[in-house]
């Protein structure tokens, strides 16, 4: 995951965004409980009230490399249309990626959940020490006990999470959900604690990553682009920071305009909508997948002056989203139809200058025929584009 704690905590909110789906609340919260130094006491917490998780869900959260595509199977979930840019909330893997995700950010973690009201809270704990000590005597890495705990009951809870107050009433009240989850990820490490304290830039710059990944499941269809039409965002996530002075304090994503993605959609003055081929080869044979794209352009003109909101990397024309939400680490360097071609006529110079290339920015929409890693920051397959 490199150095960004965002790209970790987007692997459980990947989870939380699959839970929800076919419910009337699609919202997930982010409880970041950063308000000392001291690596045993600080944590975040995931919460969402989707369906919950059942003991076989546990377990299979818990198992390594258990696919979407083992717990779906196969083409079917393939069928999204191309024209919703694949924004269906199916992105869950449930493969390595929630556990290198947990222990990238801290030491262990505790899902903590309920799928019926009249079922108690499942719990289940998972720590570097017993992965560690299981790896040491060739045992199997992930696994662990579930256990069973009254309803609100904070015994369930590590100590050092069990003697913070919020943490301990963040459980209380999401117990009280006939259906929820809260993934608790305790023991953060010192550059995650520094990256994420009160005060700090990098928080702000953690929440506007955020908002860039999940822009077009927080906004309209067609993202925040003036006179956008289409569905309103369909998902809330928010973020919410316990200050040293006892205060919670509320960010909504949804509200947040200083990511890239806003600024792209509200800065750009054309837009251009295309479909591509990607061409794949696998044992059954070649298959053609449409991918939906969208070229924004960005004029210098002497009325409004620069509209270029960052300055642009010449080879990243293009950014991937796959099933609707950013990826980080794959761009794609250019497309034939809009590649700046050698020894161009003077005629095309004038009605189209050399410059003007240097002034796009590309969006391209993958579904899950094309295949990420275990993490979801890389494509493998982008770049078999037509």
């Amino acid at each position: 995951f490199g150095g960004g704690c965002h790209e970790a905590v987007a692997e459980f909110i990947d989870n939380a965004i699959e839970t929800s789906r076919g419910r009337d609340l699609k919202e997930i919260m982010i409880h970041l409980f950063v308000t000392s130094e001291d690596e045993k006491k600080a944590a975040i917490a995931i919460c969402d009230r989707g369906k919950g998780m059942t003991e076989s869900d546990i377990e299979n959260f818990a198992s390594y490399s258990y696919s979407t595509e083992d717990r779906y199977g196969g083409e079917q979930l393939y069928q999204t249309p191309v024209k919703s840019r694949h924004i269906d909330g199916r992105l869950s893997k449930h493969g390595v990626g929630s556990k290198n995700a947990a222990f990238h950010l801290g030491c262990r973690f505790t899902v903590i959940t309920k799928s019926k009201d009249e079922e108690p809270m499942l719990v289940f704990r998972m720590d570097s020490q017993t992965l560690q000590s299981s790896f040491d005597n060739n045992e199997p890495i992930y696994h662990g006990h579930i256990y069973g705990h009254n309803v609100g009951d904070v015994a369930c809870l590590h100590e050092n999470e069990r003697q913070d107050d919020n943490i301990s009433e963040l459980v209380k009240t999401f117990s009280k959900h006939k259906h929820f989850t809260i993934i608790l990820i305790g023991g953060l490490k010192k550059d995650h604690i520094v990256a994420l304290g009160q005060g700090s830039q990098h928080a702000e710059e953690f929440r506007r990553n955020l908002a860039h990944i999940y822009h077009y499941y927080l906004n309209k269809f067609h993202g925040k682009a003036q006179g956008s039409q289409g569905l309103s965002g369909c998902y809330s996530l928010k973020v919410i920071i316990y200050q040293r002075s006892g205060v919670e304090k509320l960010f909504d994503l949804a509200d947040e305009t200083n990511d890239k993605e806003s600024q792209y959609q509200s800065m750009a003055k054309k837009q251009h909508e295309f479909t591509v081929d990607l061409r794949t080869e696998d044992t059954s044979g070649s298959k053609v997948y449409p991918v939906k794209g969208v070229l924004l352009y960005f004029p210098s003109t002497v009325q409004q002056g620069e509209t270029i909101p960052f300055p642009f990397v010449s080879h990243e024309l293009f950014e991937c989203f796959w099933q609707g939400r950013l990826v980080t680490n794959t761009v794609v360097p250019c497309l034939n139809f809009c590649k700046l071609k050698e020894k161009r006529k003077a005629l095309q110079r004038d009605k189209l200058p050399d410059k003007c290339y240097e002034r796009l920015k590309g969006l391209l929409f993958f579904d899950r025929t094309v295949p990420t890693g275990h993490n979801k920051l890389n494509l493998l397959q982008s770049d078999k584009l037509a």
